[in-house]
């Protein structure tokens, strides 16, 4: 299980930089002359201060693989972390969650970027093994630190951890001031840290993420992020409906048999995540929900359908076939999401500017888009990379001058047009479209000037 996660990962570190990587290593370049200026320092909610930490400690460098070494080793570590926690119901659910966490394919893509999302898995992952084992609350401590400097979606670990402590820190019979005891022995210290945090770098945070996603593709995109996205929607349908029943079935039976567990995952994977999310936007004014913010659900939800098709397979007879059916529908829809994501990448912008370079006729070139923000923070990566000599213009199609224009847009899907006629009369025929799958990445269509019709 181990070759397949890492063969699954392995080639997503090659793709190319994307803009909410630019950003962040363009910010700690700009930005950053000391580490605590990690903190310390006005700053995006794109600033995860532990990928941040390793980045300035990279440095400024053209190999930016370098740079998604932590979310890969993270990733994988994750996979390890959650295998061996679930050991506790069997070896076949153990097994079972190795292999769907494996191919999942959020899992894929986050253990493959520059980005807080792989890490935070490990270190919730590192924390809930050492609360369950009721020893070292220094290293626990640790683990809540690394797993907030990762990402803040993190603290839905942790509630399910605060919430569980009275019934997993404490033993059988114990009683209510022992658990409240032990509670504080264990939470004292990450509660202080993160008072401390939120002072000197929560404060200073601004939400600069993508636009929020309508609730309807909201729910889409997890329900593919969490049981795989086939390409008929009947099979991608009965895999949602057969995985929610097969996950509640699990709850129901981890309710009976680890009430205490039953309810630090009650807290942490279904009631934190809302709760959180709308504790953001009162204090943002804006409620921005994405699929990658539940990832901890994700995860958990994976274990609980794991021990739920090990249950279906030791109970025998038709209930077998009910666990392979599960099985193939979840496994064969996040392969299918891994290959379009591996194929398709993150999008085409070195590959674009190269090609630009390759047209062009010699000399300065001039490039116009109408999306200024995110084209200039790429345009500043990737054009001292290749060396080239650039004026960027902001003007949209219907204004543009330069000799080239990037039309971008942020769905990789649909029909771009073969040409645009400009206002000025210029006519710009397409050259290159550089595509990309999955959430992370930016379409770039590339169009040259025409002289005459």
């Amino acid at each position: 299980m181990g070759l397949l996660a890492c063969g699954l990962r392995w080639p997503g570190l090659f793709h190319e930089f994307w803009f909410d990587e630019v950003y962040s290593a363009l910010w700690v370049q700009a930005e950053v002359i000391h580490p605590a200026d990690i903190l310390t320092s006005p700053s995006s909610d794109n600033n995860h201060p532990l990928v941040s930490l390793w980045m300035y400690l990279a440095g400024a460098t053209s190999r930016w693989e370098l740079y998604r070494l932590p979310s890969f080793a993270g990733g994988l570590a994750a996979v390890a972390l959650a295998t061996w926690f679930v050991r506790r119901f069997d070896r076949l659910t153990s097994l079972l969650a190795a292999l769907l966490l494996a191919v999942s394919y959020p899992l894929v893509v986050y253990s493959t970027e520059a980005r807080g999302y792989a890490l935070m898995l490990c270190f919730g992952l590192l924390a809930a093994e050492l609360l369950y084992r009721r020893r070292h609350p220094a290293a626990f401590c640790a683990a809540f630190v690394l797993g907030t400097l990762s990402h803040l979606t993190f603290l839905h670990f942790y509630a399910a951890l605060l919430v569980g402590t009275p019934f997993l820190a404490c033993r059988e019979g114990a009683s209510v001031a022992q658990r409240v005891k032990e509670s504080l022995r264990w939470h004292l210290g990450p509660m202080a840290f993160f008072s401390f945090y939120g002072l000197v770098f929560l404060s200073r945070r601004n939400v600069l993420g993508a636009p929020p996603t309508p609730w309807s593709e909201f729910l889409a995109d997890f329900l593919e992020a969490l049981f795989g996205g086939w390409q008929w929607r009947a099979v991608n349908q009965l895999s949602w409906i057969a995985g929610i029943v097969a996950i509640l079935w699990a709850l129901d039976r981890v309710r009976r048999h680890h009430l205490g567990l039953f309810t630090a995952l009650i807290a942490g994977a279904f009631l934190a995540p809302p709760a959180l999310t709308l504790a953001g936007a009162w204090m943002k004014s804006v409620l921005l929900v994405h699929s990658r913010y539940l990832l901890p659900t994700i995860l958990v939800s994976l274990l609980l359908l794991a021990y739920a098709i090990a249950s279906m397979w030791k109970r025998g007879g038709y209930w077998r076939l009910a666990a392979v059916v599960q099985l193939t529908l979840v496994v064969g829809g996040h392969l299918q999401q891994d290959i379009r994501f591996l194929v398709g990448g993150r999008g085409g912008y070195k590959a674009a500017l190269e090609g630009m370079a390759s047209g062009a006729d010699g000399g300065r070139k001039t490039l116009s888009a109408a999306s200024v923000f995110r084209v200039s923070a790429l345009l500043s990566y990737y054009v001292p990379l290749l060396g080239m000599e650039m004026d960027f213009r902001p003007e949209t199609p219907a204004g543009a001058t330069a000799d080239w224009h990037i039309l971008e847009t942020l769905r990789p899907e649909g029909r771009v047009p073969e040409r645009f006629v400009a206002d000025s009369g210029a006519v710009y025929k397409l050259y290159s479209d550089h595509s990309y799958y999955g959430p992370s990445g930016q379409r770039w269509t590339l169009y040259r000037r025409q002289e005459g019709p």
